[in-house]
């Protein structure tokens, strides 16, 4: 089934799917750089709020 309007045919679509999977590739790293973020963030707090450290429990 052809598009009308399309020039170029299979050329354009496999262009238009070259951008988008790049699209895509470029948006899971900024989701990953945001994860790494997140988690650096939640691993510094645990010190400032005294988990994590170790405790005397002797009496």
């Amino acid at each position: 089934m052809a598009v009308d309007g399309v020039a170029g045919g299979g050329a354009a679509v496999a262009e238009l799917m070259k951008i988008l999977q790049m699209n895509q590739a470029q948006t899971m790293d900024l989701a990953k750089k945001l994860v790494k973020v997140g988690l650096e963030q939640a691993v510094g707090a645990l010190p400032e709020e005294g988990k994590g450290q170790n405790l005397d429990v002797y009496a």
